[in-house]
């Protein structure tokens, strides 16, 4: 399945909203430094990490 950027920005926001209501800080967190701190990916990262994985493989299947 192939996302397009705005669906990566729309799960990005909603995993920033939802990390922010399950820690109880405000809509308005800063939210870079608190993924750092808690060394979460974004979902653009594994999105893409998943994808160069992926093409990896295909390309050292042999035929």
């Amino acid at each position: 399945m192939t996302f397009t950027f705005l669906m990566l920005m729309g799960l990005k926001t909603r995993q920033n909203l939802l990390l922010k209501r399950v820690i109880g800080l405000k809509k308005f967190t800063h939210i870079t430094p608190l993924n750092e701190a808690l060394k979460i990916e974004s979902v653009g990262q594994i999105y893409f990490k998943h994808k160069i994985q992926n093409q990896d493989k295909f390309n050292t299947r042999k035929f």
